[in-house]
């Protein structure tokens, strides 16, 4: 709970702006009394000003509540308020409020010259002043005593001259009660609340379709993340697929070279039949040639003839064996070239294969990727419309 301790007062009213007064309240009660005049109710007028930096009523702006430099034969009067209170938290604050009223030609000039809150710091125990605005002082001080501005004004410190605003008119005495029981706040505090509301639900809606907008860009671009994952491993597959198709080919071009060694070899075996057929043919024409001359007249003696005979049958057989190798040649060259000539249709037709499988899958492939490409492109473009409409709805 929150307790006065003491109050300086110095130049307010009747009290003298040379002298210092000083009054202490005493726990639990402390009665005020005194004749008319002696400044009963400018002790209350000091505690409230100083509480809640509010004049009393009919103080004309403060030039009648402040000592009136006149009747000290003065043109300026310096007034001052010190109050030293302990806060709801048992901490002694000193709240110094200080006036200055002065005498101009024509017209008495009030101003509230500063304010101060003055604290110990309970580290060093040294005093720390702290100056405010007027303003600010009216808010810091019932916040420290834990009291509200309303209870300080019309209940605790209210003056003798509106003391009796129970009993004014229904409109004025709710505005008071709303003021003391903080209903202005809560219902000033609600229509915050339903404004905010209001805005914070018209801002949910909106963000509620932005949301939406971007899920779908976030689902598009989810897709298309997927889909660019996708085409990159059938592009990783069609590459290896290629290396395969290119290694089949190195691999078709090598049996197509062994091919054409074959055929120029094959080649060159139909040559070797040519020459042997034609030596077959010669040596069958000497055959004939002798056989005939054979039939002609014999003129020679038998001795002679044992001679030619012998002679022509070690011919014969040096001719018979020489047939017979060039037959065993030419059926070992007509047995190669047979062997060739298969090796060749098949590997002609191994090269036909490969060739319309090439030929196939490059197609396949080709067509693959373009449509990749041009599926991929698509949705980028798709994308990046729906990215420029965003941004243009921000």
């Amino acid at each position: 709970m929150s307790t006065i301790d003491k109050m300086l007062i110095k130049g307010i009213r009747s009290f003298d702006p040379e002298n210092r007064n000083v009054i202490t309240f005493f726990k639990p009660l402390t009665l005020i009394v005194g004749p008319n005049g002696a400044g009963k109710t400018t002790i209350i007028e000091c505690l409230k000003l100083s509480c809640t930096g509010e004049l009393p009523p009919n103080a004309r702006s403060g030039q009648s509540f402040i000592h009136d430099p006149k009747v000290a034969g003065e043109t300026e009067t310096k007034a001052q308020i010190k109050l030293r209170f302990k806060t709801a938290a048992g901490k002694d604050v000193v709240c110094i409020r200080s006036f200055q009223l002065t005498q101009k030609a024509s017209k008495m000039e009030y101003k509230a010259i500063e304010s101060v809150l003055q604290t110990i710091n309970p580290h060093t125990g040294e005093k720390v002043c702290l100056s405010y605005r007027c303003a600010d002082m009216d808010r810091e001080i019932p916040a420290l005593m834990g009291v509200s501005k309303a209870i300080l004004e019309n209940v605790i410190f209210v003056h003798q001259d509106e003391a009796n605003w129970p009993l004014q008119d229904s409109s004025t005495l709710k505005k008071k009660f709303d003021d003391i029981f903080s209903a202005t706040k809560y219902t000033k505090a609600l229509e915050v609340i339903k404004k905010l509301h209001k805005d914070q639900a018209q801002e949910i809606k909106l963000s509620q379709k932005d949301l939406e907008k971007l899920q779908l860009l976030k689902d598009a671009a989810y897709k298309l993340r997927q889909s660019i994952t996708q085409d990159q491993e059938e592009s990783e597959r069609l590459g290896s697929k290629m290396q395969d198709l290119e290694q089949n080919i190195q691999n078709v071009d090598t049996k197509i070279r062994q091919t054409e060694a074959t055929l120029k070899e094959f080649r060159r075996l139909q040559d070797q039949v040519a020459i042997k057929t034609a030596e077959r043919s010669t040596l069958l024409k000497e055959q004939d040639q002798r056989q005939r001359d054979l039939e002609e007249e014999i003129t020679d003696t038998d001795e002679e003839l044992r001679e030619w005979n012998a002679r022509f049958r070690e011919n014969i057989a040096v001719q018979e064996d020489k047939i017979n190798k060039l037959k065993r040649e030419i059926e070992d060259i007509e047995m190669k070239s047979s062997n060739s000539q298969q090796q060749i249709n098949d590997y002609i037709a191994i090269v036909s294969k490969l060739q319309t499988e090439l030929e196939r899958s490059m197609d396949e492939e080709l067509k693959v990727a373009w449509d990749l490409y041009s599926d991929s492109s698509d949705r980028c473009k798709n994308l990046k419309a729906q990215i420029d409409a965003k941004a243009n709805i921000k």
